[in-house]
């Protein structure tokens, strides 16, 4: 079964990246089909992209300001 995580309903389609859920046909990668390996489908906006990317910087010039550059 595919998961989707979807966290806002109301998005454009065109603002949707969607994160492949499991190789394709064609690749020949470890974890293939056959092995009933599938995993859940991510979906985020590039605007959720931006605010999370937004926190992260945030949180390291906090560190940086406790502990100084390293």
């Amino acid at each position: 079964m595919k998961i989707q995580k979807i966290m806002q309903k109301n998005r454009t389609l065109k603002d949707i990246r969607r994160v492949k859920s499991y190789p394709s046909k064609s690749s020949n990668s470890f974890m293939d089909k056959k092995q009933g390996a599938e995993f859940p489908t991510i979906v985020i906006s590039g605007t959720e992209m931006q605010q999370y990317a937004k926190v992260i910087k945030e949180k390291i010039n906090n560190w940086k300001r406790i502990f100084g550059d390293f």
